[in-house]
């Protein structure tokens, strides 16, 4: 009676523990999967900023010139982009590790200030030199914001691609 006790108890460890590390390995799995979207996610949002930037690089100078020059730039008005994946998963970038999600923030934030910039230089009551100013910072923003985007993008496919289990 005993030795059937001790094997029923036996087996009731076993379960637990099965259990728990099933959960564990499912919830490890989850999270990995979670991490790998988001980081494809930032990827094709980052892309999508990169992309244009030597259009930017070759424009910029030109309407800084202008302003230069004394002239308001004529810049047309327009809806204040978004990023869409960034801001709905701000809340998740822990999920990519300590590293990777301070890059992410710091080019967002970059993003967001040459954004902010360009809003200062296109601003109805805007003189030329306030413009000139608000230019030349969003140039040097889309060049710091480029250099760090450029590596991290690659950072995240290498991120999205690891393993379940491989660490950060």
């Amino acid at each position: 009676m005993e030795a059937t006790i001790q094997a029923a108890l036996i087996a009731g460890v076993v379960a637990l523990v099965g259990s728990a590390l099933s959960n564990f390995g499912a919830e490890m799995y989850k999270r990995h999967r979670d991490a790998a979207a988001l980081a494809g996610g930032l990827v094709g949002e980052l892309r999508s900023y990169v992309t244009p930037v030597s259009q930017l690089l070759d424009v910029l100078p030109k309407l800084i010139e202008t302003a230069r020059g004394g002239q308001v730039a004529p810049l047309p008005r327009m809806k204040r982009p978004t990023s869409p994946v960034y801001e709905s998963r701000v809340g998740d970038l822990g999920l990519l590790g300590p590293a990777l999600a301070e890059r992410v923030a710091y080019v967002h934030g970059m993003i967001e200030a040459f954004r902010n910039m360009m809003e200062a230089a296109i601003a109805p009551e805007v003189t030329a030199k306030e413009q000139e100013i608000a230019l030349t910072a969003a140039l040097e923003l889309v060049r710091r914001a480029h250099l760090e985007a450029t590596p991290l993008i690659t950072a995240l496919h290498r991120f999205a691609a690891r393993e379940p289990l491989e660490p950060f």
